[in-house]
């Protein structure tokens, strides 16, 4: 979110610089000639007043794009703890793993309509993904990663055993019955395995400064792998440390040693609450743009 202060030029005094910038960093984020506006003396008689408040919008609105592509956890360890690679952190949470069936018999199917076929089945993907992870979001869950038709979620709220399977059966919900139809061609049932599992795990970040790379890892993520391989279609597992923690709450079945099928959940006491907006902008543009310009090199 920005919010742009009402501040003027002529409140600078004369003959100090604007921003002691990178010209480097400047155009690589700007266009060209708004970062040319941008590096000149703020006395420069030829600088457009209104181009510090246009640049410092340009950057705020780079910064939140690319934030969206980021775990919301990754973003706060880079941005606000400003941890620098490589680094590692263990964190107490619960992990979501959902696999979606269907997609392959779906993609070989149209794979015989060439380049058409794919575009369809992407749109469809993206379709169904899009539901999935809005559904993810208004529980408070973390998008982790993506691996071939499945994603990883971590939740780390204060009751996140609960929070995390709640989410897993309201994602079974919205995929109840789904049918993609494909006029001409068939229809293809879609379907999740989930599983859930809790603990103590590690984020990290790790790579040279042109590829970093951002994992988690520990016990709970082979846990939850384990799950969501006991789940069969339309069903939620969830493993012995999540189900330590959800006894009393879920109404489920052992399907191997320490796993449980759960199918319902005692209602909340309290809501659920979703993953927050992230933090806003408030300082001048003056002193938010160099601001801006080292988080776009954090995050890039």
């Amino acid at each position: 979110m920005v919010h742009v202060h009402d501040h003027s030029p002529s409140s600078t005094p004369p003959g100090i610089k604007l921003l002691d910038l990178d010209a480097q960093r400047v155009s690589r984020y700007l266009p060209p000639d708004l970062a040319a506006d941008l590096l000149r003396d703020l006395s420069d008689p030829h600088t457009r007043p209104m181009r510090l408040v246009e640049a410092f919008v340009h950057l705020a609105c780079a910064r939140s794009v690319i934030a969206t592509y980021l775990p919301r956890l990754l973003s706060s360890q880079l941005l606000e703890e400003r941890l620098e690679s490589p680094w590692l952190r263990w964190v107490e949470g619960s992990l979501l793993c959902a696999d979606l069936s269907g997609s392959t018999a779906l993609a070989e199917r149209l794979s015989t309509l060439g380049r058409e076929g794919t575009e369809m089945v992407t749109a469809f993907l993206n379709q169904i993904f899009t539901t999935l992870i809005e559904v993810i979001q208004d529980y408070g869950g973390d998008l982790v990663a993506f691996g071939g038709d499945a994603l990883l979620v971590f939740f780390g709220d204060d009751r996140h055993p609960r929070t995390a399977a709640r989410a897993a059966l309201a994602l079974q919900d919205a995929m109840r019955d789904y049918v993609q139809q494909v006029p001409g061609v068939g229809s293809f049932p879609m379907h999740l395995h989930v599983g859930v599992e809790s603990g103590r795990m590690a984020f990290v970040s790790a790579g040279s400064d042109d590829e970093l790379h951002y994992g988690v890892l520990g016990a709970a993520v082979n846990g939850v792998a384990l799950a969501e391989s006991h789940a069969l279609p339309n069903e939620t597992v969830v493993g012995p440390h999540a189900w330590a923690a959800l006894a009393d709450f879920a109404t489920g079945d052992e399907v191997a040693d320490g796993f449980y099928r759960i199918s319902a959940m005692r209602a909340p006491a309290r809501p659920h609450l979703p993953l927050s907006d992230e933090q806003a902008i408030t300082g001048a543009p003056e002193e938010a743009v160099p601001q801006l310009l080292d988080d776009l090199d954090r995050m890039r």
